[in-house]
């Protein structure tokens, strides 16, 4: 079977969060899909994005980044003259050259590197979410039982 519906998540600014109970990442429970990009429409929704959730989730969150080995990384954006401004080395274009508004145009300086601002850290944190997800997984053939129409693992 192919699919990228797994890719787009982290091309969608998002990483997968496990649940998080006494301690523990729980990968049999419900996850959440958390944007973490620097550039993601979710920043301005209450719960979407990990700078407007609770100060809490947001310590889960990042502690669950921090334990795979990421970090969040850090970014500003400026707006510059599109036809005369040459990119640094910590810079990148954060708007398409088509949608350009009186020459100018958007970048993003990165000074920290991570998942706010690099889309194959968000793919690469992501596959490592599946890649414990199977681990956790019992061995195949697994015992299920039907609970109110979805199958659990016993």
């Amino acid at each position: 079977v192919d699919s990228t519906s797994w890719v787009t998540i982290g091309r969608n600014g998002k990483i997968i969060i496990p649940h998080y109970l006494n301690g523990e990442w729980l990968y049999d429970k419900h996850t959440k899909k958390i944007s973490v990009s620097s550039q993601s429409p979710d920043l301005k929704k209450t719960g979407q994005h990990i700078e407007n959730v609770s100060p809490k989730e947001k310590e889960i969150i990042l502690e669950y980044i921090h334990s795979k080995g990421y970090k969040l990384g850090s970014s500003e954006f400026v707006v510059v003259d599109a036809d005369t401004y040459k990119l640094k080395d910590n810079e990148k274009w954060a708007q398409k050259k088509e949608t350009v508004v009186d020459g100018k145009r958007r970048i993003e300086r990165v000074f920290e590197p991570g998942l706010a601002n690099q889309y194959t850290l968000r793919d690469e944190i992501n596959i490592i979410y599946y890649q414990d997800l199977e681990k956790s997984l019992p061995k195949y053939p697994w015992a299920y039982k039907k609970q109110s129409n979805k199958f659990t693992f016993r």
